[in-house]
C-alpha cells in the first residue's frame, strides 16, 4: 500500500433512492418489492466520492443502515486524516467488528464499512484523475487489466423467464444463472424454459439462495445432468467449508459463494478449497474494494476464480466492474436482467455491453457524475454531517 495523498474528511451524507419494482423479485427466501440504492458520500478538498451499501434484504434494512451509518461511522470518520482509501477500512473495522461480534451482526457492520471504502476508492481515484481500475492496478504486481469482461444474465426465474432470456441473448450474455429452491417442479420448469429460449450452447448456472440441506444434493445432481449447469451458488443453509465440499461431491457440480462472507479472513477457508468453482465477493457487503481487491490477490496466488457478485445499483456495479477490469483475471460479471432505474438512470453512461462483454469509458473514479434528476426522482432520505 503506497501512500496517495494526504487528506482530511470534511463532509460524509447518506442517501436512499427507492424504485418500485416493476414485478416481485422472488428467492427462495422472500422477494423484493422495492429496487433500493443507499449512497455513501465522503468529502474532502472540494471533492466528493460516493459509494453503496447494500440493503436488498429485509425490507427495513435501510433503516438499521442509517443507524449504523449515523451513529456507528460517521462520528469515527469526520475528520480522520487518510493517505490511502483503505485505511479507513482498517480503523473502522478496528473500531466496530468487535460490535458487531457481540451484536451478532457482522453482516451490517462490514456492509456499512463497504459504503464508505467504495466512496474513499472513488474520492482519492478522482484527486489522482485516474480511474479506479488505476488506481486498484497500482497496488498489483504485474497486473496488465482488461478492457471488459465476459458477463452473466442474473435474476432470471422463476418468473418471467422466457422475458428475461430473450433479454440476455439479445444483449450477447455468454450464460444465464437461474433462480432455484422452489421444490424441484418448478426449478425444473425454469431451467427448461431457459434451455427452450438460450439453447444448448450457453452456460447455465443455479442460484439456491440457501435453499437446501445436505439431503437436496441428489436434486441438484438431478436438474445439473438434466440441463447441462455448471456450477451452483450458495446451495446450502450450512455454509461450513466441509459442507459445501460434501455437497459439490454429491451433487456432482462445484460451488460458487461469497456475497456472505465478511473481511478478508471470511474469505480465507474457502481459498484453494477442492469443490468451489467460483468466489464471489460483494463490493457492497464483504467490507468494500479493498476487501474485494485483497481477495481477487489472494485467489490469483491460490489459482482460484473470482468472479464479483452484485445485484444493486449503479454505483456498486461501477465498482465491481472496476475490480474485474483491474484484475484481469476476474472470470465473470453479474449482469441483473429486470428493469432498474437506479442501475441505469443513476449515471450517464454506467456500463456497455457489446461482444458479450461488459465494459465501461475510462471516466475519472467509479464513474461519471451522478444525474441530479435521478436523485430527485427517486430519494426518500438525505442527511449529511460536517466538521
Amino acid at each position: 500500500m503506497s501512500p496517495l495523498r494526504e487528506l482530511t474528511v470534511e463532509r460524509i451524507a447518506f442517501r436512499l433512492l427507492e424504485a418500485p419494482a416493476e414485478s416481485a423479485v422472488q428467492m427462495s427466501f422472500g422477494s423484493i418489492t422495492m429496487r433500493r440504492a443507499f449512497l455513501v458520500e465522503v468529502t474532502a478538498q472540494g471533492v466528493t466520492g460516493v459509494g453503496e451499501t447494500w440493503v436488498n434484504h429485509p425490507d427495513w434494512g435501510w433503516r438499521e443502515r442509517v443507524a449504523t451509518l449515523e451513529d456507528g461511522i460517521a462520528p469515527l470518520m469526520l475528520g480522520m486524516a487518510l493517505s490511502h482509501p483503505s485505511q479507513a477500512h482498517v480503523r473502522l473495522a478496528e473500531k466496530l467488528v468487535g460490535i458487531g461480534r457481540q451484536w451478532n451482526a457482522l453482516g451490517p457492520i462490514y456492509q456499512a464499512i463497504s459504503g464508505v471504502d467504495m466512496a474513499l476508492w472513488d474520492l482519492f481515484a478522482k484527486l489522482e484523475q485516474v480511474p479506479v481500475s488505476r488506481l486498484l492496478r497500482a497496488e498489483a504486481t504485474g497486473a496488465e487489466g482488461a478492457a471488459g469482461v465476459p458477463f452473466y444474465a442474473s435474476g432470471v426465474g422463476p418468473t418471467d423467464v422466457r422475458a428475461l432470456c430473450e433479454e440476455a441473448m439479445s444483449l450477447g450474455a455468454n450464460a444465464v444463472k437461474a433462480k432455484v429452491g422452489f421444490g424441484e417442479e418448478r426449478d425444473r420448469a425454469t431451467l427448461r424454459s431457459i434451455r427452450d429460449v438460450c439453447g444448448d450452447g450457453i452456460g447455465l448456472f443455479m442460484d439456491a439462495n440457501r435453499a437446501w440441506n445436505a439431503e437436496d444434493s441428489t436434486t441438484a445432481r438431478r436438474l445439473a445432468e438434466d440441463f447441462g449447469v455448471e456450477w451452483i451458488e450458495e446451495p446450502l443453509a450450512d455454509a461450513a467449508p466441509a459442507a459445501l465440499r460434501d455437497f459439490s461431491i454429491r451433487s456432482g457440480r462445484p460451488v460458487a459463494l461469497g456475497e456472505n462472507l465478511y473481511g478478508p479472513d471470511g474469505f480465507t477457508p474457502f481459498l484453494g478449497l477442492s469443490g468451489i468453482a467460483e468466489l464471489q465477493p460483494d463490493v457492497a457487503k464483504c467490507g468494500g474494494l479493498t476487501v474485494a481487491w485483497d481477495v481477487v490477490t489472494r485467489a490469483e496466488a491460490a489459482r482460484a476464480s473470482v468472479s464479483p457478485h452484485w445485484y444493486g445499483a449503479a454505483t456498486g456495479l461501477a465498482a465491481s466492474l472496476a475490480l474485474a477490469t483491474a484484475s484481469g483475471s476476474v472470470r465473470w460479471m453479474e449482469m441483473d436482467m429486470r428493469a432498474n432505474p437506479l442501475r441505469t438512470e443513476l449515471y450517464e453512461n454506467p456500463y456497455v455491453l457489446e461482444g458479450g462483454l461488459v465494459r465501461r469509458d475510462e471516466a475519472v473514479g467509479l464513474n461519471g457524475p451522478i444525474r441530479s434528476q435521478t436523485v430527485e426522482k427517486f430519494q426518500t432520505y438525505c442527511k449529511e454531517f460536517t466538521r
